[in-house]
């Protein structure tokens, strides 16, 4: 440890490998964690097929306006309206086409082949990737302005290996964006109320922010940033200041640019869209959530816990010394007030998932940085001599088992159907182990160097934590992580999104159902979010698959002939229908544990 610089609470020590950092200028600072955490989240980005419900609907979408050339409101699986605004959507395809026209012109083809409606799992992630860096380096940006440079290295490092970030940082969903947004509405918000200047640039980007998080999901994009703002004005009692951050200019640019896209998209379905986009998406979800149980107040504490780990532990810790202080600083309120408010809008409401929390965790990590991490001491008495040989040989034991599984795994003694591991895991294998001895088997030298190295950096942490050097252990914690977000994560969450996916039966869809010929969707149930579950395989079948509406008349029998997907359970009470054929099952073609469970059936 070399780096000491005085914040104004408590002192923040950086190692002495990160010391050079501090004499760089925040803008610099900012770019170069927007460059790292950009070369992280785009390595391998590509790898591992769309398998989950909201990735696999957004990405329909792009493949809908590359096959359609509707930019404005194309309809999902040709017929449903998205359920969220297009921003990302407009970058997702807009890679894709210049993904097109660098083969246009590689390979000489006409670039009327633009139009041909494909679209790739890079090309849909991208966008929310380089969001996510964008979230990193603006993080540190921020942490720079208020505090200085040694919180806001820290805090950058700590969103890029925060698990929610690093995980959304790889799908192909809105939050990323919306994160971005809110974080840069904040930002600029953050710079105009310490400079006391409510016009120009400043002023230019909150509203280009508040735009931009709308355009991404909704009116919400607006609300977050602008109850963040609220608070913590009443907080230092200063609400007039709203009527300077509300100047003309940012109205017309923050709500009339995402306003003139919703004109365009009513005028083009009518009701349908107000009802599913503005109704649906926003009021009713609040209200009345997905028509499902509705949670309790209290459901996002342990999402944040374990979305955060481990530093949502210590934004606890930073908590307890900062009601303990009762700081009257202006600067250090903002985090927190940020992260409370968050909190609050979304357990008030009855619509809730863990990714709504992806736009507190920059907050989180600035209030973690400046209130938890510098507070941590440096030497304190060390643990018991029972706890802490205990911890360490407890430490050791793990890591020798997960080297020494790693070294047979290399070697070939070791495989995902090894009958020790089904004895052991079971069908848990595939959330667990799995991908970890896939990574090893397929990456031997490399795979096998990187667990020693990991399982070295924890059984140094856990060392240090018991011998009472808590700020060592904690940099130790870190640069694990960082290894993890760098090294391990962009292989084994590819091989989880495998074992998850429905591609080869999508894939075994196309061979036996030809082009021309019709494809259904078949449910007895009413519409409702059901539809977009299958959203993966219709990306992969490229084709639109509507809603079967003989479903209505509760009687497959007067199904007119074609090919149907369904539901196994749906085809079960079926299966004596005349002229009725199960023709493929999803267990026999896709990932060894993808969801949901589903059949191709042919009427004749």
């Amino acid at each position: 440890m070399s780096n000491r610089t005085k914040s104004d609470h408590a002192y923040l020590l950086l190692p002495s490998a990160l010391a050079p950092l501090t004499r760089l200028s925040p803008p610099v600072l900012a770019g170069l964690f927007v460059l790292v955490a950009g070369l992280i989240f785009v390595w391998r980005l590509g790898e591992g097929p769309i398998y989950r419900t909201m990735e696999g609907r957004e990405a329909l979408v792009m493949q809908e306006m590359l096959r359609t050339g509707n930019w404005v409101l194309p309809l999902r699986n040709g017929e449903t309206i998205p359920s969220k605004p297009p921003l990302l959507h407009w970058l997702g395809a807009g890679v894709a086409r210049m993904g097109f026209i660098l083969a246009s012109s590689s390979e000489g083809q006409d670039e009327l082949h633009l139009l041909s409606g494909e679209m790739s799992e890079w090309a849909a992630r991208l966008p929310g990737a380089l969001f996510s860096a964008l979230s990193v380096g603006l993080t540190c940006l921020l942490g720079c302005r208020l505090a200085n440079r040694e919180v806001g290295i820290l805090a950058g490092l700590l969103v890029l290996t925060t698990p929610m970030c690093v995980e959304m940082a790889r799908e192909a969903w809105v939050d990323p964006a919306l994160a971005f947004f809110v974080l840069a509405a904040l930002t600029s918000f953050a710079c105009m109320y310490e400079a006391d200047e409510w016009r120009g640039w400043r002023s230019l980007a909150f509203g280009l922010s508040l735009a931009g998080a709308c355009l991404s999901k909704g009116p919400v994009g607006i609300i977050l940033p602008g109850v963040v703002i609220g608070l913590y004005l009443a907080a230092q009692g200063q609400l007039s200041r709203v009527r300077q951050l509300l100047s003309p200019g940012t109205v017309v640019v923050g709500v009339g640019l995402p306003l003139s896209w919703y004109v365009l998209a009513l005028d083009q379905e009518g009701w349908a869209f107000f009802q599913k986009q503005l109704l649906q998406e926003n009021v009713l979800r609040f209200t009345s959530g997905s028509g499902k149980r509705i949670p309790s107040s209290a459901f996002f504490l342990p999402p944040f816990v374990l979305g955060g780990l481990p530093w949502s532990l210590l934004f606890g810790f930073g908590v307890w010394h900062f009601v303990r202080q009762a700081p009257i600083r202006e600067k250090g309120v903002l985090a927190l007030v940020w992260c409370v408010a968050i909190m609050a809008f979304f357990s008030v409401a009855a619509g809730k998932r863990d990714v709504y929390l992806l736009p507190l965790y920059p907050a989180m990590a600035l209030f973690a940085a400046e209130w938890g991490w510098a507070r941590v001491p440096n030497r304190a008495e060390p643990l018991r001599p029972w706890l802490g040989t205990g911890l360490v040989l407890a430490a050791l034991g793990l890591s020798l088992a997960i080297v020494s599984a790693a070294v047979v795994t290399a070697l070939g003694g070791l495989s995902i159907d090894s009958a020790a591991v089904d004895s052991v895991f079971g069908d848990a294998k595939w959330k667990s182990v799995a991908p970890l001895i896939r990574f090893v088997d397929e990456q031997p030298v490399y795979g096998t160097a990187l667990l020693v190295a990991l399982c070295g950096r924890g059984l140094g942490a856990v060392w240090a934590a018991s011998r009472g050097c808590w700020q060592n252990a904690l940099w130790l914690v870190l640069s694990l992580l960082l290894l993890v977000t760098a090294g391990l994560y962009p292989f084994t969450r590819a091989y989880a999104k495998e074992f998850k996916a429905l591609t080869g039966f999508a894939a075994q869809i196309s061979r036996t159902v030809g082009a021309e010929q019709p494809l259904f969707f078949y449910t007895p149930q009413p519409y409702s979010s059901e539809f977009d579950e299958f959203s993966q395989v219709y990306f992969y079948l490229n084709r639109s698959v509507p809603l079967a509406r003989c479903a209505e008349q509760a009687d497959f029998s007067r199904c007119p002939p074609g090919y149907y997907v369904l539901r196994e359970r749906h085809w079960r009470p079926l299966q004596a229908t005349p002229d009725s054929h199960l023709l493929l099952d999803s267990r026999g073609g896709s990932g060894p544990d993808a969801r949901p469970h589903l059949v191709l059936v042919r009427r004749d």
